[in-house]
C-alpha cells in the first residue's frame, strides 16, 4: 500500500450510494495504477466493493506499518475521525492531500438557507450545531496552518466558490494556502460526456426537474412557483420527500418519486425541452453541470456557484430566487437550438478532471520533501 484514502463512509452492497464520489475517484485511481486502500470510519469490517479494498480502522493498525504509506488522502475531513486520526503518533507526519466538498468548513447557519416550514426543528440541535462548527473551524485553522507551514499538506478544492468559503471561514494565511491548493473540479458521469442531448418531439412535459424535495437548499418551491406563473407549461419533478405532503402542488406540475441511473437521466432528458435546477447553495452542483453538459437547455440559479460552472454554455439562463415574476416563455425564446456543449464536455471531462488529480497524487508523492 503506497496510499491511504480517508473517508467517512464509503459505499458497499447494502448502501450504494454513500459518498460515491469517492468511489468514482478511486476506480480511475486504480485504473492509473495508484495503489492504494481505503479506510471507512463508519465500517468495523474490512470487505471489497467493486475491485477497491476498504478497511476499517482498527484493521489498519492491526495489519499495517505507517512505512507503507507515501501519501494520506482525506475527503470532507471532520475532527471526530479524520483529525483525530492523523494525529495519532504513527501517520503524524506522513504527506496529506484533502478534498474540500462543502459543509466541512463551514459554520453552516452562515450558509444554508431556512428550512421549511414543515420541517422540524430543535433550538437545541441548532445551537449545538453552531458551537461544534465555531469549534471545528478553529481548530481545522490550526492544523492546516501547522502542516502547511511543514510542507505537508496540499489541498483540493472543486471550485473556486469552495476555496473562497475556505478562506472565509478558516483563519489562515491566505498565501500558504495559494501556494498549497488546486481547484479540481468533480468530474461528470460519462453518459453525459460522451453523449448529448437529442430532443424527442413525443415529450413528456416541456420543464424536468430532479432534486431532493426537503433541503431548501433545492429551492423545489422555487420549481413551484415558476409552474404557478406559467399555466401554459407542463412540469415534472423527480425526487423524494414530503413537500408535497405540505404544499400545494400546481395543476400543471406533475410528481414522481423516483430517482434515476446516470444513463436513464440521460434518455430522460431527451424528452423534456428545459431541464429546471435552482439552488440556494452548492459547492458545484454536480447534476446541474451533467443536464448542461449534455447539451439540454438549463435554467438555474443566479449564483456566483452556478455561473462558475456553467456560464460557458450558451444555453443556460440565470434566474433569481426571489423574483417577484419570472417569464418562462421569453427565457425559452432566447435558448439556441444550434448551441453546443463542447465547452463543458472539455472542461469537465475525465482529463481535466480525475486525471489532474492524478497528477496532483504522483507529483506529492514523487517531488514533495
Amino acid at each position: 500500500m503506497k496510499v491511504l484514502i480517508l473517508t467517512q463512509a464509503y459505499p458497499s452492497p447494502d448502501s450504494q450510494y454513500m459518498m460515491n464520489y469517492v468511489h468514482t475517484r478511486n476506480k480511475y485511481y486504480a485504473s492509473e495504477g495508484i495503489n492504494f486502500k481505503v479506510l471507512s470510519f463508519d465500517t468495523d469490517r474490512s470487505y471489497i466493493y467493486d475491485g477497491i479494498e476498504v478497511i476499517s480502522e482498527y484493521d489498519f493498525h492491526q495489519l499495517h506499518s505507517q512505512n507503507e504509506l507515501d501519501l494520506i488522502i482525506s475527503h470532507a475531513p471532520n475532527l471526530r475521525n479524520h483529525l483525530r486520526f492523523l494525529k495519532k503518533k504513527e501517520v503524524k507526519y506522513k504527506k496529506l492531500l484533502f478534498f474540500f466538498h462543502g459543509h466541512e468548513v463551514l459554520i453552516k447557519s452562515h450558509y444554508y438557507p431556512k428550512p421549511y416550514n414543515y420541517v422540524k426543528r430543535k433550538p437545541l440541535n441548532e445551537l449545538t450545531q453552531l458551537l461544534y462548527d465555531h469549534v471545528k473551524v478553529k481548530f481545522l485553522g490550526s492544523f492546516f496552518r501547522e502542516r502547511l507551514k511543514e510542507n505537508h499538506a496540499s489541498l483540493i478544492f472543486v471550485s473556486q466558490w469552495m476555496k473562497d468559503a475556505f478562506m472565509d471561514n478558516i483563519n489562515i494565511d491566505r498565501k500558504l494556502v495559494d501556494n498549497n491548493c488546486y481547484i479540481i473540479h468533480n468530474s461528470l458521469n460519462k453518459e453525459f460526456i460522451e453523449t448529448s442531448y437529442n430532443f424527442d418531439s413525443t415529450k413528456k412535459a416541456d420543464f424536468i426537474t430532479v432534486r431532493p424535495f426537503d433541503q431548501s437548499k433545492y429551492a423545489i418551491d422555487v420549481v413551484v412557483k415558476l409552474a404557478e406563473e406559467n399555466p401554459q407549461f407542463t412540469f415534472h419533478v423527480y425526487g423524494k420527500g414530503d413537500y408535497f405532503k405540505h404544499n400545494l402542488k400546481p395543476k400543471n406540475l406533475e410528481v414522481f418519486y423516483e430517482f434515476f441511473t446516470p444513463e436513464q437521466l440521460s434518455n430522460l432528458l431527451d424528452h423534456y425541452r428545459c431541464a429546471i435546477m435552482p439552488t440556494r447553495l452548492d459547492a458545484q452542483g454536480v447534476m446541474m453541470c451533467e443536464m448542461a453538459a449534455y447539451g439540454i437547455p438549463v435554467i438555474t440559479s443566479n449564483l456566483s456557484i452556478c455561473k462558475e460552472m456553467v456560464s460557458d454554455y450558451g444555453n443556460t439562463y440565470f434566474i433569481d430566487n426571489d423574483q417577484a415574476a419570472i417569464n418562462l416563455e421569453k427565457i425559452m425564446g432566447k435558448f439556441d437550438k444550434t448551441t453546443s456543449p463542447e465547452t463543458l464536455k472539455k472542461k469537465f471531462s475525465s482529463r481535466n478532471t480525475y486525471y489532474r488529480e492524478v497528477e496532483v497524487i504522483k507529483e506529492i508523492i514523487n517531488n514533495k520533501p
